[in-house]
């Protein structure tokens, strides 16, 4: 016969309805016809002749596959593969001087091109390299040996997602990522990270007040003080005045020794490049607590961010505030009262020592018999740049006029500090500190 249908196989899907699937490719023999069974999971089984019927045998159009012969009918999401595999062996003898029969050769050429056929089919199903790249061949060897299932057959990576990869040295399984993640070059590898943010941004990771000896700190993410490593807290920890502990429940100090009195302490999200690991402590130390030695946080932790910071009181205890992104909060504590007129000057403030912040201040000032009160304000780095906090004016002799409001003052220096100066006065004037405005590091470079 001329074969002209260069087809081999055929798939077909299961609906639950149809039991005839066709095939239009020619079978010369029904042992060179195998019939494949796949199910909803992706599992081959190739089906004994008896579970199933064929017509079409040594015709040039094809035939149909009956299955099954009894029972339900195909399910979705299963499917039936039709394919021809002739044998490799060939069993015409040609005797000299004896009759000639056409057929017959040309029978075996229609087997010689099946399995050319077949060849072509199944390498149409592989990976193939470069033609000018000689070090391909040996790459692909290596590649079908590493996939070898260990009990035979061919290791699909089955699992959902699954990725090949090859870190320099071999090839490696890489297990699907997480929601929101991307594929990135990781050290030498491929590998799963998590949408990095801007370099100063910090995301989460608000302390929470909750006694006067534990300070907990929400999930969130950052990077480190070198902009270049990424460091996430998975879940909450709570960390206590102890001497730092890895995970929730435990110390967190830092700093060797006691907690100190009326002190500032600053909150660091911490990493250990080598295990991974994330954990929290608090430090003196604004940038890099200390590590190793005496220290009770090991030196492998060498990843650190400051994410906010913390004051204690007279007897060593955290002081309340209320954190909400930048901003805190803490009971209205009065921190300047004048009963006189006084120059521009550094004063304290009840903030954190050690970084600049925005202090939140509530002045409060009166004016009587022609006297005004006025309070100017000032950032710790440059007197220069004053500007009137709050002024009463009353040109009443017998009436006194009062003035209370809140704003958020210019910039401190690290020692808690701003200028202010008392040009006029009636007979009060006092400054209340309600909290601060800390940007954690996020607009350095």
């Amino acid at each position: 016969m001329a074969l002209t249908n260069t087809d081999r196989k055929i798939v077909h899907d299961g609906n639950g309805a149809t039991t005839i699937f066709p095939f239009s490719f020619p079978v010369l023999d029904a042992a060179h016809l195998s019939v494949l069974l796949t199910d909803g999971g992706d599992v081959e089984t190739t089906l004994s002749p008896s579970l199933y019927g064929v017509t079409g045998i040594g015709t040039l159009t094809g035939g149909a596959v009956t299955y099954p012969l009894a029972g339900s009918p195909l399910a979705a999401g299963s499917k039936l593969t039709i394919v021809r595999t002739v044998p490799l062996s060939q069993t015409t003898v040609l005797s000299n001087q004896d009759g000639y029969y056409p057929e017959v050769v040309e029978r075996r050429f229609d087997l010689v091109y099946m399995k050319m056929q077949e060849f072509s089919e199944q390498l149409s199903r592989v990976v193939l390299g470069s033609i000018s790249d000689p070090a391909t061949e040996q790459d692909n060897l290596a590649l079908i040996q590493s996939l070898q299932a260990r009990l035979g057959g061919f290791d699909k990576l089955t699992t959902a997602g699954d990725l090949l990869t090859h870190d320099g040295t071999s090839y490696q399984r890489l297990a699907r990522g997480g929601t929101g993640q991307y594929l990135a070059v990781n050290g030498g590898a491929l590998g799963w990270v998590t949408q990095p943010l801007p370099h100063g941004t910090i995301s989460g990771l608000g302390g929470v007040w909750a006694s006067t000896t534990s300070i907990t700190v929400n999930a969130g993410r950052t990077y480190d003080n070198t902009r270049l490593n990424y460091l996430a807290l998975a879940s909450a920890l709570t960390k206590t005045m102890a001497p730092w502990a890895a995970g929730t429940a435990a110390g967190g100090l830092a700093d060797a020794g006691a907690i100190a009195n009326n002190a500032t302490y600053h909150f660091h999200l911490m990493r250990r490049p080598d295990t991974g690991t994330v954990d929290i402590c608090f430090s003196a130390n604004v940038t890099t607590p200390p590590t190793g030695g005496s220290n009770p946080v090991p030196a492998a932790y060498t990843q650190f961010r400051r994410i906010f910071s913390a004051r204690t009181n007279g007897s060593g205890q955290w002081l309340a505030f209320v954190q909400l992104g930048d901003f805190f909060w803490i009971t209205q504590t009065l921190d300047f009262s004048a009963s006189g007129t006084s120059a521009i000057t550094l004063r304290a403030l009840s903030v954190p020592a050690g970084i600049v912040v925005l202090p939140i201040l509530t002045p409060y000032g009166n004016s009587v018999n022609n006297n005004s009160s006025n309070l100017l304000v000032a950032p710790a780095s440059n007197s220069s740049v004053s500007q009137t906090a709050m002024i009463t004016n009353n040109g009443n002799t017998s009436q006194v006029v009062s003035l209370n409001s809140q704003f958020i003052g210019p910039p401190t220096n690290t020692s808690a500090q701003i200028y202010m100066a008392v040009p006029t006065i009636g007979t009060q004037l006092v400054v209340y500190t309600n909290g601060w405005v800390d940007r954690r590091g996020q607009d350095e470079v």
